[in-house]
Parts: C-alpha cells; structure tokens; sequence
C-alpha cells in the first residue's frame, strides 16, 4: 500500500512537472514569435522607408520601355511590388507610381492601377476593408484605389437579402467621415460611384436590386444625395467591364449593339433610364470623340438636364482622349469645343477643366489654361463657374486647394474664389 502511494505521488509530481515545463517552453515560444514578428515588422518597415522609390520607378520605367502603349505595362508591372520579394505597402507603391509619372507624363491617367494596388492591399486582410479606402490617396489616380478596395472586398461573393441587411451599417457609413477619414465632396461622391459597382456583385447583376440598393445609401449621405453617382456605377458596370470576372458577371445582360441598348435603357424610367443612356457611350466607341458623335448620342436624352449630365460623362472619356493621350496639348480639344453650338461649347470647356483637376490636381494650371481659352472666346463664365465648384467640392480640410489658386481667375470671380 505504502509502494502504491508514493508511486502516485511521484507519478503525480512527474506529471505536473511535465505540464509545468511544457507551459514554460510553450510561453517561451509564443514570445520568441511574438519578438520574432515585432523584428521582421520592424524590419520591414525599416526597408520600406529606405527604399529608394525612385529607383524603383527607373527599374518598372525601363521594363516598360520597349512596349508599344507604357500606360498597360505600368498598370502590370507597378502592383508586383507588392508581392514576392518586395511586399511593399500600399502607401510606398503610391509613391513609386509618383515618380513614374514625373518621369513620364503619358501616365498621368492611372484609374485601373489604383484598382489593382488598392485590390492586393484588400487581399491581404480582407476585413480591413473600410480602412483602405481611408487610406487611399486623394489626390492620385481618380479615385481608383478606393473603388478596388469596395470591389475586391465583395466582388466574389453573391450575398442573400438577409446577408445584405446584415452589412448595411457598413453600406451607410463607408463613403462617410469617420476618424481621420475626413473625404472631399468629389472623393465621396466617387465612392458611392463604387458602391455601384460593388451591388452588381453582391447581387449577382440583379439589375433592380442594384438600384434599388443605391437609392438606400445614396440618400443616406449628410450633403445631400448620391443615388445618381451610385447608378452611373450600376450602368458602369454594364458597359465597361475591367476584368474577366467583370465580362462574367454581366454576360447575357450587357446589350451588344446600339439599338439594343437603347431598347435596354428604356426598360427603365426617368434618372435611371438617363444614367443608363448616358452610361452607355462606349458602344458609340471613337465617334463621341468628333462633335456631331457627341450631339447625336446625347440628344437621345429627353430634356436639358439629362443632355447637360450626358455631355458631363461622356467628356470625362474626351478629355483623356484629346488632352492626357495627346501630350497635354490642349489644340485639339480647343477645336473640338469651338465646334460645338451652344451652349454646349461653354460646357465642354467647364466640363474639360473640372476633369483635368479631378484627374490630378497638379492639373489646375492646365485646367485654368482650358477656361482662358473659353475666356477667349467669350465662353469663360462657365469654366470658371466649374473651377470655383472643383475648389469646393474637390479638396477638404486634409487636402486643401493650393494657396494660389484663386490667382489666375479674373477679377469678378477673384473675390468669391478667395472666399471659398
């Protein structure tokens, strides 16, 4: 008996022995780890900030050199960096894509990169969503990144009504400022814009439920409403697809010819069957580009207003045609705007000022160039009527507009720019 209870005791104390030693290492390895990541993040961090940027812009600008189109090499090339080997950061890829366009003016348009950067950042941590778009650049790529970012974080995934009703809050207030997230009128406007896109996702292309969800949150917005930004995001969708789950997504919906597109747009009603029209140039392809293609596409909109917001979209394609792909040479566009009765010549060079801006604002001297020429011409009141809207609506309290903008204007719009 007395064998028996002292090999209890001692089976017991080896017991406990092995657990408390296995607890020891076991704590002792979770610090390991813990300061084994706590030195990779710190080194990591120590390289990005070291690296050179510029020198990465050299690297990606001479692979690209012999392409025959460097923009859609760049678009390919840049988002690698954050990948094997490098695994740079967002912010540190921004900066590379910087220098690049210092380097070469031809890449001043970048919308379809700020998707892809913003998409891989969303990949690494996919609830983080939100907290990409807070940190996508303002003033770089119009607006891209935060369009992937709401994108890649649903865009494979079909969601029920119930699943939908769950993510509301978050529908409501991810365009909206929160924190430090404090966006310009532009940057929120543009992300209900993808939230357009992002319900053809979720809803797999449901066309009603789509716009339906836009009205929901675009109404939501404390300036007022977003439901149209929202549903030229729809339509957006339907007509230009990026990526081959985008062409996926909307097969046996997306109208293939003219006439079956306006047969499309007219199975909706009033500001959506506009949006739908407006949102459907692409089919009109490089004809919007001359002025009669322009006229005859949007006089197809019943009444002024919806010819006014067609014109809008479809110079936001002619600008970048006849301007950012013609070396920044504003002849052409000069041309094409003169040709245009009014008032729609005053418009377009309004609309082709505001967009330089909404593309870049290291734009605004080029954009004060364009209302100079419609000055000209006895069509500036318009222009700068749209310059004194861009420094409302497209700069904030984090990104204010330069403090010589507000210089070049005449005198009777000086004083009111100068208050803004």
């Amino acid at each position: 008996m007395e064998f028996d209870r002292v090999y209890r005791i001692n089976k017991y104390n080896w017991t406990m022995n092995s657990i408390i030693k296995t607890f020891r290492l076991t704590v002792v390895l979770c610090i390991c780890s813990f300061l084994l990541g706590v030195f990779v993040f710190s080194v990591v961090r120590t390289y990005q900030s070291s690296v050179n940027a510029s020198a990465f812009a050299d690297m990606i600008i001479a692979t690209c050199a012999s392409r025959s189109y460097k923009p859609a090499c760049y678009d390919e090339e840049i988002p690698k960096l954050m990948k094997r080997p490098y695994y740079f950061s967002m912010e540190k890829v921004f900066e590379v894509t910087s220098y690049i366009q210092k380097k070469d003016p031809s890449y001043l348009y970048c919308h379809v990169l700020g998707h892809r950067i913003a998409e891989n950042e969303v990949e690494r941590n996919p609830d983080s969503w939100k907290e990409v778009v807070a940190r996508c650049p303002t003033t770089m790529c119009n607006n891209g990144c935060a369009h992937g970012a709401l994108m890649k974080r649903f865009q494979s995934e079909y969601l029920t009504d119930k699943e939908i009703d769950a993510i509301k809050n978050d529908l409501l207030t991810v365009c909206e400022p929160r924190g430090s997230f404090h966006p310009a009128f532009v940057e929120r406007s543009m992300c209900y814009h993808s939230l357009g896109h992002l319900f053809m996702y979720i809803t797999r292309a449901d066309m009603e439920k789509s716009v339906t969800l836009c009205a929901m949150v675009g109404s939501h917005g404390e300036d007022g409403t977003y439901t149209q930004t929202c549903t030229e995001g729809v339509f957006m969708s339907v007509y230009q697809p990026l990526e081959p789950e985008d062409i996926a997504l909307i097969k046996g919906i997306a109208p293939l010819s003219k006439t079956d597109s306006v047969k499309f747009c007219h199975t909706f009603t009033n500001e959506i069957r506009d949006a739908c029209m407006r949102e459907s140039w692409p089919l009109w392809g490089e004809s919007v580009v001359k002025p009669e293609g322009l006229l005859s596409f949007c006089q197809m909109n019943e009444g002024f207003l919806p010819q006014k917001r067609c014109v809008g979209t479809v110079m936001n394609f002619v600008t970048v045609r006849l301007i950012i792909d013609n070396k920044l040479s504003l002849g052409e566009f000069e041309r094409y705007c003169t040709e245009l009765p009014d008032p729609w010549g005053a418009e377009c060079f309004a609309r082709g000022a505001g967009r330089l801006v909404q593309i870049d604002p290291v734009f605004i001297g080029l954009s004060l160039d364009l209302c100079d020429l419609a000055e000209n011409k006895g069509e500036g009141d318009a222009c700068f009527e749209e310059m004194l809207s861009v420094k409302t609506h497209n700069f904030s309290v984090t990104h204010p507009a330069p403090e010589t903008f507000c210089v070049r204007f005449p005198q009777r719009f000086k004083s009111r720019c100068e208050k803004l």
